[in-house]
């Protein structure tokens, strides 16, 4: 994740790390790290995909 970020690539997700269902899977850690670590704000949902914003 460090060096996507690191190397400006676009962070997006297959489903939203927000959901109850992923809060003990490595999606959502993933989610958590982006924001604790780099920034990231927010998600928006564009055509099939999840995108993380700072």
């Amino acid at each position: 994740m460090d060096d996507a970020v690191a190397q400006g690539k676009t962070i997006r997700f297959s489903h939203d790390p927000e959901l109850p269902q992923y809060e003990k899977s490595a999606i959502r850690w993933e989610w958590d790290y982006l924001q604790e670590h780099h920034g990231y704000k927010d998600l928006d949902f564009i055509g099939d995909y999840w995108y993380a914003n700072k």
